[in-house]
């Protein structure tokens, strides 16, 4: 999340090189091999013509070879996303129904990340017009995208094993707040990003300033949806490391009943967010203000907390 700016949200491709952009390789992993998990190709919107396959044949070609995909589409020819203007955006594509003549995805076409359905028919549509289309062609990166904007991922065969030292270190990183860039900001090469806990610290930031320079705009509801999405990671968590036997039942249940009561809070400041974008009511920043402090201090006791539990687990 960006530092004091509601316009700057979630960089998803963290792993990604994004200088490979202007090389000629359509093939590339991640920098320093930081997620050797994937196996990940980019290649040029030519490439399924050069094949001499439709676009539609071409999807369903890698989604066979178990591989997502991510590609720039135009959003105004698929229903699910309702809109009416020539938009650029990548769906998450990963499954096709040849009865039904759909392929499936997924992405926020409303205010949560969920699975949506475009036939075939609007696939192709989508992708010819973001070819085509002067709004979209005239973007600055067009070019880029382009040559080497379909992407492909799917994970590497490889034997998985849990680090709880790696556990520790991140949840580390995540108290440490903005001393993880030094780490990350390697990773997706901007150094205005916020990192761990500091990211509420630049969200109260942000919306008091909307306060005080009487501005309405409180960013998009993915940065507020983001932090239900943090706890029910940290719950997740908690079952495997009970499920192994690295905490004890009663510790577990502290711990995961205060995400639980974390999550409540966060659902609270989603709704807020609605509620404040259709009645502008300034009030609603500050109860989201002070909800967002809440937060910070459930991580802050319960990560610590945590950590303390693991601290002489070794891996």
């Amino acid at each position: 999340m960006g530092t004091g700016d509601l316009e700057c949200d979630i960089m998803l491709l963290n792993f990604m090189e994004y200088s490979v952009l202007y090389s000629t390789e359509y093939y590339f992993v991640a920098k320093n091999k930081t997620c050797p998990f994937l196996d990940i190709y980019r290649e040029p919107y030519t490439e399924y013509q050069s094949r001499n396959m439709s676009i539609i044949d071409y999807l369903k070609f890698n989604i066979i070879n178990e591989f997502y995909i991510f590609l720039f589409v135009d959003t105004s020819k698929i229903p699910a996303y309702n809109r009416v203007l020539p938009v650029r955006h990548c769906p998450l594509i990963f499954g096709f129904d040849d009865e039904k003549e759909v392929f499936f995805f997924r992405d926020y076409c409303g205010i949560y990340y969920e699975t949506h359905t475009a036939a075939y028919s609007e696939m192709e549509q989508a992708v010819a017009s973001f070819i085509s289309s002067p709004d979209i062609r005239a973007s600055i990166d067009y070019e880029i995208i382009y040559q080497y904007g379909i992407n492909s991922m799917r994970l590497v065969d490889c034997d998985y094993m849990f680090n709880i030292d790696r556990l520790k270190l991140l949840l580390q990183d995540y108290l440490a707040g903005d001393k993880m860039k030094d780490i990350y900001v390697r990773f997706i090469n901007n150094e205005s990003y916020s990192y761990g806990i500091s990211v509420f610290d630049i969200t109260i930031s942000a919306l008091e300033e909307c306060i005080n320079q009487d501005s309405n705009y409180i960013g998009r509801i993915i940065r507020y949806i983001q932090f239900i999405d943090h706890k029910v990671a940290m719950q997740i968590r908690l079952e495997y490391l009970k499920n192994i036997g690295f905490i004890k039942q009663d510790d577990f249940e502290r711990l995961y009943n205060a995400f639980k009561n974390a999550i409540k809070i966060a659902r609270t400041i989603q709704n807020m967010y609605l509620k404040y974008k259709k009645t502008n009511d300034k009030k609603i920043i500050n109860k989201m203000i002070d909800a967002l402090k809440q937060l910070k201090e459930i991580d802050v006791i319960y990560i610590n907390d945590m950590l303390a539990l693991l601290r002489d687990i070794s891996a």
